[in-house]
């Protein structure tokens, strides 16, 4: 029986790309931990769920798109040896996928509180423009130092 061409190009997609997508996946998710782990960066709150989100992001690689890699080379799959393996593997699986929803809302709502509080010292600023017209300060004189990240 001839394999058709189309079965024939899923079979080397399944072989060839999972690991190119691994491997740079990998790669960015480490360079951003890296950059992220700046002690500098430390100090506003999105750069820290961004960096927890790059290690959830490499887990996701490994637990959902490793298997599928390592299935197709070797023609074992996980998920079916064992009743047992086949829980776990969607226990992890779900696990580590939605893992990463939380943490992009946290990091969502962090900009937005960010960007909120930048609001509210404008209006303080715009505010102590106009009480202090004409008595020498400025808005810039008295910027208070904003804590969020641009």
């Amino acid at each position: 029986m001839t394999e058709l061409g189309e079965y024939r190009a899923h079979r080397l997609l399944q072989l060839y790309v999972p690991p190119l997508i691994i491997a740079l996946g990998t790669f960015g998710n480490v360079f951003a931990f890296v950059i992220l782990r700046n002690k500098a960066m430390l100090k506003f709150s999105t750069y820290f769920f961004l960096m927890v989100m790059s290690i959830a992001d490499t887990l996701v690689l490994y637990a959902g798109l490793l298997p599928i890699w390592i299935g197709q080379l070797t023609s074992v799959v996980f998920r079916n040896l064992s009743n047992w393996s086949c829980k776990m593997s969607n226990v992890v699986g779900y696990t580590v996928r939605y893992a990463n929803c939380p943490l992009i809302t946290l990091c969502q709502l962090s900009s937005v509180s960010c960007s909120l509080s930048s609001l509210v010292v404008d209006s303080r600023q715009q505010c102590l423009k106009l009480d202090t017209l004409g008595k020498g300060t400025t808005k810039t004189d008295r910027a208070p130092e904003n804590l969020c990240a641009p």
